[in-house]
Parts: structure tokens; C-alpha cells; sequence
């Protein structure tokens, strides 16, 4: 297994030259998430970005100072911040 360099462009960070990782593996790595609830957040997150109701972009600057916030645990980060955006759009994220 290779290392993501903290400089890379996480929408297209590559661990292998390349292999490309996709949003789903950037943020399930970089966030560090390891139990099924924050497995289930993360594909609500998910959801709503094939649904074009959050933009890719805004979901990794979220990702990038979650990282930068909380380098033990930036899940923690990452949930409030997105609970706290998706309850200004009427959206429900369940933890």
C-alpha cells in the first residue's frame, strides 16, 4: 500500500502511478473512517453528491479542514460540518 502525499489533489490522489482513488476511497481513507455508522454517513454524503445537491468541491474543502482541524479524528469534523450545511438546504443526514 502506498502513501497519499497531503500535497496531492485529493479528487485525484493516486497511491500507485496510474491508479486513480475516487471520492469515495479519498474521504473513507482520509477521514480515517473505520465503523459501519460513519460507513453509512459517508454514503449519504455520497448520495447527495451523485445528486448534484452538494458539488464535489465543497464536499473535499470539507474533507481538506476536517484533515487539517482534527488530524486524529477529522470525521468528527467532517459529520458536523456537513449536518450543519445539509440542515441549511432542508436536507436530513442521519449519524
Amino acid at each position: 500500500m502506498g502513501i497519499v502525499s497531503p500535497f496531492a489533489n485529493p479528487a485525484r490522489a493516486q497511491v500507485v502511478p496510474g491508479v486513480e482513488i475516487d471520492l469515495r476511497e479519498t474521504l473513507e481513507k482520509g477521514l480515517k473512517v473505520r465503523i459501519d455508522r460513519e460507513r453509512r454517513f459517508l454514503h449519504q454524503v455520497l448520495h447527495l453528491v451523485k445528486r448534484e445537491i452538494f458539488r464535489r468541491d465543497l464536499v473535499l474543502a470539507i474533507y481538506q479542514k476536517a484533515r487539517r482541524r482534527h488530524r486524529r479524528f477529522p470525521f468528527v469534523y467532517f459529520r458536523t460540518m456537513m449536518t450543519i450545511i445539509a440542515e441549511k438546504r432542508g436536507v436530513e443526514l442521519q449519524y
